[in-house]
């Protein structure tokens, strides 16, 4: 199945949605902020983006700089702090001034789909691995699973499915 998804350039409606539940974190439980959503995608669809990643990534590893830390094992938001931070106590300890302004809430969540491809494009990636995700990303859904209560499937417009491999 997998082989021919991969050959075909073509994912399965099913593969494509997620379930999303609210899972308490703290303070008070009437407040929307005080939850996080978990999102449970469908097995075949994690398969295929461990492929696809372990396929993508080395290649992409080669391109990246160095201070390049979304999509790569090891270099997440922690890394990036810390490097920040580091950068941040060396200008001070040169007596020179630090100011920051920035807003690092869901970054990947805002990330326009045909931006990404358009990237992928740029990065060295053909025309069919572009399509393969450039199909994976678009008519993907998602819907909130309270109790025994769904929503109406909603589409995602921008942004990589939260739960997946590939963010």
């Amino acid at each position: 199945m997998l082989n021919y998804v991969l050959n075909a350039g073509k994912i399965p409606r099913q593969w494509k949605l997620g379930e999303i539940t609210p899972s308490y974190k703290k303070d008070n439980n009437l407040e929307r902020s005080n939850y996080r959503p978990i999102t449970i995608l469908p097995s075949f669809s994690k398969v295929f983006e461990k492929i696809v990643n372990n396929n993508i990534s080395p290649h992409l590893e080669s391109i990246y700089h160095k201070y390049v830390f979304a999509y790569r094992k090891h270099h997440g938001f922690d890394a990036a702090l810390l490097r920040l931070i580091e950068n941040w106590k060396m200008e001070l300890d040169n007596h020179k001034v630090v100011g920051l302004m920035m807003d690092l809430s869901k970054p990947f969540d805002k990330l326009p789909h045909d931006l990404l491809i358009s990237k992928l494009k740029v990065y060295g990636a053909d025309d069919k691995t572009a399509n393969l995700i450039k199909d994976y990303l678009s008519n993907q859904r998602q819907r909130v699973k309270i109790g025994s209560s769904y929503s109406d499937w909603q589409n995602i417009e921008m942004g990589i499915p939260q739960g997946s491999i590939l963010a």
